[in-house]
């Protein structure tokens, strides 16, 4: 499985499967990370492989969504290393209980994040089915999609994540419309 990602500023790149986290549960991270960016995605799985899939056609090809979060170790992001400040385990936060594509289509959502117990992001889902369906349209232009990939769309730029810590360790919860999605902590090192 792979995870493609649009970024907030139109930029392709892939994820890899390792970096998803699939447990919600709290996220040790290593010695070497003193800090991540962070930012707020919609994710669509793929029901069936395609390269170029026109915007005629790209329905056919999504099966389920979800809001989610993806990370960047801070000093590789910050330096512009792209690859190696995704390549961590945990680092794709997307939920495993996917939702129907349908659900989009039937009324108004939000999608909240908080981040040491305060909200920090509050976002509607409008736009997200036609945000998704562009976003397969663009990577498939680049490179072919699988069942079981993960398209993920950045909702705006990575900033520090950043909050009030009990200890050394700091919450990240989301919610979409009420239900709560994911709720863990990061442990960071002492």
């Amino acid at each position: 499985m792979n995870i493609p990602v649009k970024t907030y500023n139109g930029r392709i790149y892939c994820r890899p499967d390792a970096s998803r986290d699939k447990e919600d549960k709290d996220i040790y991270l290593p010695d070497s990370v003193t800090a991540l960016y962070w930012v707020p995605v919609v994710f669509v799985k793929i029901g069936r492989a395609g390269k170029c899939i026109g915007e005629k056609f790209v329905g056919r090809y999504l099966e389920s969504y979800s809001p989610g979060a993806l990370l960047y170790e801070a000093s590789a992001y910050e330096a512009g290393d792209l690859a190696t400040s995704t390549c961590m385990d945990h680092m794709s936060i997307l939920p495993v209980n996917l939702r129907p594509l349908q659900e989009l289509d039937d009324r108004q959502m939000d999608y909240i994040l908080e981040v040491g117990g305060e909200t920090v992001c509050s976002l509607p889902c409008s736009e997200w089915k036609r945000m998704l369906e562009k976003a397969v349209v663009d990577v498939t232009a680049r490179l072919t999609v699988h069942i079981g990939d993960l398209v993920c769309v950045e909702l705006c730029e990575p900033v520090p994540l950043e909050g009030a810590k009990k200890e050394n360790a700091l919450g990240f919860k989301g919610v979409l419309t009420g239900e709560q999605i994911f709720n863990f902590s990061f442990i960071f090192p002492r």
